[in-house]
């Protein structure tokens, strides 16, 4: 079975901002910054167009460095982005979060069709990703292999006197070794 990775505070952020329940809790003090320094990075970059412009707002504004600036940037565009220009990794990786959340709590509400069929499709979902641990034997050829005591059946030359044909060899590596002896 899948676990499902840590979060990040990218998909915390993004299931409580997309979480449309009344009763959500409340984001810890320093994801609530993060995202207000997200959405206004997001404000930014819709007036002036471009995180090159930006960069200096953010690093003055909050005191931080560029680099952190351009990581709160990336992330305000792609929470503030529409669904369809997510990586297909990500959106795969949100709903197996979301599926597995949904499963669990079918469960526990003792709907178990509807947590049945939310197995099914994490199933399906996990297909698609390509699961490594199932291996597909379908695309394997498996090599035939024959198992005989005399090699003349498989047209090699029969081996009826192996001392002679490891003298044979040994002489040819120009040392002889007598095969009862310990060397």
């Amino acid at each position: 079975m899948n676990t499902l990775p840590a979060e990040s505070n990218f998909d915390r952020i993004l299931s409580w901002y997309m979480d449309k329940d009344d009763k959500k809790p409340d984001l810890p003090d320093k994801l609530l910054q993060e995202l207000k320094r997200w959405e206004q990075a997001n404000l930014w970059l819709e007036e002036w167009g471009g995180s090159i412009k930006v960069v200096p707002l953010m690093t003055e504004k909050y005191g931080y460095s560029p680099a952190t600036a351009y990581r709160d940037i990336a992330n305000a565009k792609k929470l503030f982005s529409k669904q369809e220009d997510w990586d297909p990794k990500h959106n795969r990786h949100l709903l197996w979060q979301w599926g597995w959340k949904m499963m669990f709590e079918c469960r526990t509400e003792k709907d178990y069709d509807s947590a049945a069929k939310f197995y099914r499709q994490l199933c399906v979902l996990n297909q698609k990703d390509g699961d490594p641990d199932i291996p597909d034997f379908s695309r394997n050829h498996f090599i035939q292999i024959n198992i005989v005591a005399d090699p003349a059946s498989l047209g090699f030359k029969s081996t009826t006197d192996v001392d002679k044909m490891y003298e044979k060899y040994m002489t040819k590596k120009k040392k002889v070794i007598p095969i009862g002896s310990a060397e």
